[in-house]
């Protein structure tokens, strides 16, 4: 009986020690959560940092992106405008070079009509003077 005894108080103290491990592996884990949301707190504002940086700099460059594409779409647009100044006014010069060519053919093949033959038309003085000087008149 007294063996009997003896390890029913061996068992009492393996179960109180297991108990007192278990309670400081409990006691080790709620601090080292403790600690890590400590740490986990103390770290959040640089994360913070780092995600405004990080959504600055991809802001900056859909920015730079969105100049870029509308450069672009200016510079198409220019040039579009610039060849279309050139076509109608090389379009300009061919009509005057053709309208030159037409005016000349036509002079070569209808020539202009001889000027009128100049009429000599000789007036009687209506009064009796010649060179301002008064002629009589014999009747």
């Amino acid at each position: 009986m007294l063996r009997r005894l003896e390890m029913e108080a061996y068992r009492w103290e393996c179960r109180q020690r297991e108990e007192e491990r278990a309670a400081e592996y409990r006691e080790r884990q709620l601090e080292a959560e403790a600690d890590a949301r400590a740490e986990a707190a103390a770290e959040q504002p640089e994360r913070n940092r780092q995600a405004r940086l990080k959504r600055s700099a991809e802001i900056e460059r859909q920015t730079r992106e969105i100049e870029l594409r509308d450069l672009r779409r200016q510079v198409t647009r220019q040039d579009w405008w610039q060849k279309s100044v050139d076509r109608a006014a090389s379009n300009a010069v061919q009509q005057r070079y053709r309208n030159t060519l037409m005016g000349e053919l036509d002079a070569m093949i209808n020539p202009p009509p001889p000027p009128p033959e100049p009429v000599i038309v000789v007036e009687q003085p209506e009064d009796d003077s010649f060179c301002g000087v008064k002629i009589p008149r014999w009747r």
